[in-house]
């Protein structure tokens, strides 16, 4: 470049063709898109579908990200590829959960008090406790349990998660068991 000054964007495109696996990376996105595009379809709830795409992109990057770190050969197995699919669809729902509207009529004045703050507080601490407990669940337990938590039923979770309804009722009910025994625990009564 003229007077000996890279732009940012030139030692991007420098950085990127000096790497040994740019030409096989493009091929690599594009595998990696096709398998996560499916295990999203499979796995995204209905009032997420617009954000597909985004979601895909996202996994496609961890994937990136995961093979760049492990030897130019790894490959992620079937089960690796819903967990990514599975953790970048509840990050979806964390960022664009469904807003509810209350129906209220013209006329309803609502008090002009703020929000009670011991209900505050109790609500703060529920939500940490519940927290913690669906975090000792081991990962089988706590997947069932949030996709539960979510809204959906045991064999809406067998389907996205590939297992027999046996199992994800088993993981299921027993991941609730440990939520109550943590809860109970923490002084809360479920």
């Amino acid at each position: 470049m003229s007077g000996g000054h890279e732009q940012p964007f030139d030692r991007a495109i420098v950085s990127l063709e000096s790497r040994e696996n740019a030409p096989n990376e493009g091929a690599e996105y594009i595998r990696f898109e096709k398998l996560l595009g499916e295990e999203v379809r499979r796995l995204c709830p209905h009032w997420l579908w617009n954000h597909r795409e985004d979601i895909v992109q996202e996994g496609v990057i961890t994937l990136l990200k995961v093979k760049r770190k492990r030897e130019a050969n790894w490959r992620p197995n079937r089960s690796y590829l819903r967990d990514v699919a599975y953790t970048r669809i509840v990050d979806a729902m964390r960022k664009h959960r469904p807003q509810e509207v209350a129906m209220a009529p013209a006329d309803f004045d609502p008090p002009s008090a703020g929000p009670d703050p011991h209900r505050e507080h109790l609500r703060r601490e529920i939500i940490e406790a519940v927290r913690e407990c669906l975090s000792q669940l081991v990962k089988p337990r706590r997947l069932a349990v949030t996709l539960f938590l979510l809204g959906d039923g045991v064999p809406r979770i067998a389907e996205r998660m590939n297992w027999t309804r046996r199992k994800a009722s088993n993981l299921v009910y027993r991941g609730l068991a440990n939520m109550r025994d943590c809860l109970t625990r923490k002084g809360l009564k479920p």
